[in-house]
Formats: structure tokens, C-alpha cells, sequence
């Protein structure tokens, strides 16, 4: 993703979207320019099962959160959210839910809930 920002190639940035995303990014083809200044600094990664999420620094006043999805044994970006704040780090976490009956699973006392 990010040698592809840096020489503005729009192929092989669609590449790394899974295909719904991909078709949606068509659209930007026309804007889509070399920006050699673009690097990502991965803040923290989750991953569960076949999604995962990556929080990252763009840059000194913007951050991206990717949520990814396994598509054809490849790991594809399904969505991207930028932001001019820093996400909180446990927020990959809330991303990602739990397989139904974690809480049970845990000993949590949710069957004393009303």
C-alpha cells in the first residue's frame, strides 16, 4: 500500500482491497496521484480468525485504522477509516467482537444480569 501510494500506481493499490472495495475505488482512479512522502507506522495489529485490524501514523497529523479480511488466502483491506486523532490502541479490540458465548466461556457472570 504504501509503495503504491508513493508512485501513485492505482493498480496495485485496488490490489490490496478485497473486490467490493476494489470496484468502489474506481471511481478515484482519476485522482489518485504519486504522493513520495507517504509512509504508514503501524501502531498496533489484531487478528482473529480470518479478520484482522491495523491501527497506523500516516503521518504527523494523520492516523488510518484497516480493517482486513482473508479473501482467496490473501489478507485484503475490506475498509479503511482515516482520522486527525490518534485512535485509542484497545480500540482494534472493539473491531473485532468476540466469538458468540466469549463471556460465558470466560466464567463472566452475565447470567445474573437482568
Amino acid at each position: 500500500m504504501e509503495r503504491a501510494e508513493q508512485t501513485g500506481d492505482f493498480k496495485s493499490i485496488a490490489a490490496v482491497f478485497t473486490r467490493e472495495k476494489a470496484s468502489e475505488l474506481e471511481g478515484l482512479r482519476p485522482y489518485i496521484k504519486a504522493l513520495p512522502e507517504a509512509q504508514y507506522r503501524v501502531i498496533r495489529t489484531f487478528v482473529r480468525g480470518d479478520k484482522a485490524v491495523l491501527l497506523a501514523q500516516r503521518d504527523s497529523k494523520s492516523w488510518v485504522t484497516f480493517m482486513f479480511r482473508k479473501e482467496g488466502g490473501e489478507w485484503k483491506i475490506q475498509d479503511q477509516v482515516f482520522r486527525d486523532t490518534a485512535p485509542n490502541i484497545s480500540s482494534v479490540y472493539a473491531l473485532i467482537p468476540p466469538e458468540p458465548g466469549a463471556f460465558a466461556r470466560a466464567g463472566s457472570p452475565w447470567n445474573q444480569v437482568a
